[in-house]
């Protein structure tokens, strides 16, 4: 009786001890099968569910998507009569430029982005009559990323950014001296509260702040309802725009529109790009270009 138990409970210890092994193969299974940071397009980045043609986001700035869910272009303001425009440039989904350019005065820059091999973003480069800007990246296996420093000729910064798979947790920016700046938490990927410091490395109470958001039917937030510390509420609004609206027709309208209002610029449909690829993935409007001096 007492072999039959001993046999019974060194059977039970080898079928929990398989369990085990088929568990944490099958963990590692999924972690590896995680869909990779340079697989999601914008509106995924951007957390927009549904079939989102556009959006005028919280900034006011006008956001047009292409087919493949990337950013195409964007009309963005500061006054009524200042307008930035932003033509963003793709090889094979592959974010490679954005220009953007001013229509009150010869203000322009150019951001290039650099990936490694697995298609991660290491390098951003931002040109302009200002100066230069460097972004370099650090990411993780599947290539989010986890660390970028960003670095100018006055400052320079440092963000760290926690995930929970493809879900961010997290973020924690560092000024220059390396005291946080500030701390952000987020919530089902939506910022949920954020922690701001002052020069002085205390918690400033006008703009650490807790946000609640305001979801339309397609679970798309379409508001921001800001609380500080001082008890002080505030919120801003966006729209967005789905493919049975009209909105495309009539970002394009305005863009064209605004093209006369840009400084030094010129407007060319068949523009030569060094992307075979530049046409076939960028169906919508005209494209920008600076003209040469020699022009």
């Amino acid at each position: 009786m007492k072999s039959t138990i001993s046999l019974l409970g060194k059977l039970f210890s080898f079928f929990l001890l398989i369990i085990f092994f088929y568990s944490c193969n099958s963990n590692e299974h999924k972690i590896s099968d995680l869909k990779k940071y340079s697989e999601y397009n914008d509106l995924e980045k951007m957390n927009l569910k549904g079939d989102v043609i556009g959006i005028e986001d919280y900034t006011e700035e006008l956001i047009s998507f292409n087919d493949f869910g990337f950013i195409e272009k964007s009309i963005s303001h500061g006054s009524d009569d200042d307008y930035m425009l932003r033509d963003y440039l793709y090889v094979k989904n592959i974010l490679t430029s954005i220009f953007t350019y001013s229509s009150s005065i010869n203000l322009w820059s150019r951001d290039d982005y650099t990936y490694d091999a697995k298609g991660s973003l290491i390098n951003e480069i931002n040109n302009s009559k200002f100066g230069k800007q460097v972004i370099d990246y650090k990411n993780n296996a599947n290539g989010f990323p986890t660390e970028y420093v960003q670095k100018t000729f006055l400052s320079k910064t440092k963000t760290i950014k926690y995930w929970t798979n493809s879900i961010l947790d997290s973020s924690y920016g560092f000024s220059t001296n390396g005291r946080n700046s500030n701390i952000e938490y987020f919530t089902n990927g939506r910022i949920s509260k954020r922690i701001v410091f002052d020069e002085d490395g205390k918690i400033d109470k006008k703009y650490t702040q807790e946000t609640v958001y305001v979801l339309d039917s397609n679970s798309n937030d379409v508001k921001q309802i800001f609380t500080n510390l001082l008890g002080e509420v505030d919120s801003i609004e966006r729209k967005i725009f789905y493919k049975n609206s009209n909105f495309k027709s009539n970002f394009i309208k305005k863009y064209i529109a605004l093209q006369s209002k840009v400084y030094n610029l010129t407007f060319n449909d068949n523009i030569e790009r060094s992307s075979d690829n530049y046409n076939e993935e960028r169906r919508m409007g005209k494209v920008m270009k600076i003209k040469s001096q020699k022009e």
